[in-house]
């Protein structure tokens, strides 16, 4: 999930943005941690500055959001199978 923050190793040049929000070494923090709690607060850290600075969050698994989630109503679904067109996701 985090692996494309990192601008030095980032395919997606938008999400390697978030990068430039998130504290100083963070990610060689979270590649070198060994400690479950600190793991869990260093992506709390990483999702909530995402979620609070960034203008475009990614989404994985989106499939998965659209159909196993009980406040979508229903999706329609596009030919592409590893597109998920988020417009298509009714909410109910």
């Amino acid at each position: 999930m985090v692996a494309g923050l990192d601008p030095s190793a980032s395919t997606d040049p938008i999400l390697a943005q978030v990068y430039g929000y998130l504290p100083e070494n963070l990610l060689n923090d979270l590649n070198s941690e060994t400690d479950e709690a600190r793991i869990k607060e260093i992506y709390g850290t990483i999702l909530t500055t995402m979620a609070d600075q960034c203008l475009v969050t990614p989404l994985y698994y989106t499939r998965q959001l659209a159909v196993y989630n009980d406040k979508v109503a229903d999706y329609v679904y596009v030919g592409d199978t590893s597109f998920i067109s988020v417009q298509n996701i009714m909410a109910k």
